[in-house]
This record gives C-alpha cells, sequence and structure tokens, in this order.
C-alpha cells in the first residue's frame, strides 16, 4: 500500500500539524520532524516496526538498470526516516541496525552477453 504521491496529510497520517515551513513542503524535513514528534503516518510505522523486529531483511532487485527500481526506493524513502535509520548521531556502529552484523550482497545482473564486450564495459 504505498502511496505514489507524498503530501504532507501522508507524512502524518492525516493529522493537522505546524509544518516545520508552512510555505515550502520538504519532504525529509517534514518526516524527520513527524518521527521525532511520533506522528508519522500508521503504515509507515507499521513498516517500521516490522523492519526493527526482522532479523534478516532481503532486497532483492536486478541491477539491470544500475539502481533500485523507483517503487523500492520510494518504499526505503518513506521507511528509513532520519533519526529512525539514520543521521548524525547514528553513523557506523552507532546506527540502528547495527545489530545486523553480517550484512549480504546478493546481486543479479540479467543483461545480455554483449553488454561485457569491451565496447560497452570500456
Amino acid at each position: 500500500n504505498l502511496n505514489a504521491v507524498v503530501t504532507r496529510n501522508y507524512v502524518v497520517g492525516g493529522i493537522s500539524i505546524n509544518v516545520h515551513d508552512p510555505s515550502h513542503f520538504n519532504y525529509g524535513v517534514e518526516i524527520s520532524e513527524a518521527y521525532k514528534k511520533g506522528i508519522l503516518s500508521k503504515d509507515v510505522v507499521e513498516k517500521q516496526k516490522k523492519l526493527k523486529e526482522a532479523d534478516f531483511v532481503i532486497f532483492q532487485f536486478s541491477l539491470y538498470w544500475s539502481n533500485v527500481p523507483a517503487i523500492l526506493n520510494g518504499w526505503i524513502g518513506q521507511v528509513f526516516v532520519e533519526g529512525m535509520a539514520y543521521g548524525i548521531s547514528k553513523c557506523y556502529n552507532l546506527g540502528y541496525f547495527n545489530s545486523w552484523i553480517h550484512p549480504q550482497l546478493f546481486v543479479d545482473i540479467a543483461v545480455r552477453n554483449w553488454h561485457f564486450t569491451s565496447q560497452y564495459i570500456l
């Protein structure tokens, strides 16, 4: 249930609040502030709870286009908010997910053979 259009209303789950800057909606600032105040939308909080309880999380996608798919990028942007997943005080071994001590990377290239010729590599 991913809302493709992010609005102030989505960030805070319909709660009427004073936003950081009423004249300019900045998603990163607003979602970080909503997290700090404990007023994120219910579905984002549920996703964060599941992520915090997980022993292992797999994000599987093909690197054919050299990046995560847009829908996954949107999910990451909504769930991994500053203050919960990262921030100045949560760098490196101080981060929330530092207990995941065995990160693993699985890569599925899924490209045609001609991508590996010298013409395309160099």
